[in-house]
């Protein structure tokens, strides 16, 4: 699909606009902590269809700044400053990788480290309250093998909508902008 830069523009406005509103739910839904900034990054996938690479990390960092000042849930901001909001654009040179092993152990240590820096960064920076026991098991460890699992679901997801739904995304825009 071929668009004009102005076209390219007013798309990647308005997408960034529904990518911040995504993360301002979190202010008022307080369970989507962790659901809104994944939603937000699939804005941001869209819109890397539609525009192309350039546009859509111009909206990722326009959507971190407006978040982190209008945003209350600052851990939501942080998932998707630190993971959510670029990992859907990185997959894809990620998966350029031939090896599939290799690929996979990425994509772990990618989401891995940034878990450990929302989880470092809320404690320490913004003050968050991270650190529960109970029964002496540390929940902060059974959170990160879980949300490992969740991870594995959220890439496979993505990876479904690349497949399945490109087109009917492209065209949807294409026909939205004649």
């Amino acid at each position: 699909m071929r668009l004009s830069n102005t076209k390219k523009l007013a798309i990647s406005g308005m997408m960034t606009a529904f990518t911040v509103i995504m993360l301002m739910l979190s202010n008022i839904i307080t369970i989507g902590t962790y659901t809104f900034p994944a939603a937000a990054g699939i804005f941001l996938l869209i819109l890397s269809y539609v525009t192309g690479n350039s546009y859509a990390w111009s909206s990722f960092t326009a959507v971190s700044l407006v978040s982190f000042l209008f945003c209350s849930d600052k851990e939501a901001v942080l998932c998707f400053v630190l993971f959510f909001g670029y990992y859907p654009l990185l997959k894809a040179s990620v998966e350029k990788i031939r090896m599939k092993l290799l690929c996979f152990a990425v994509k772990l240590i990618v989401f891995n480290s940034a878990a450990v820096a929302v989880y470092l960064t809320a404690e320490y920076i913004f003050a968050i309250p991270q650190d529960f026991e109970i029964f002496g098991v540390s929940l902060p460890i059974v959170f990160l093998i879980a949300f490992n699992f969740i991870f594995l679901v959220y890439d496979y997801a993505l990876t479904l909508l690349e497949r399945n739904h490109r087109k009917r995304i492209e065209k949807f825009f294409s026909a939205l902008l004649k």
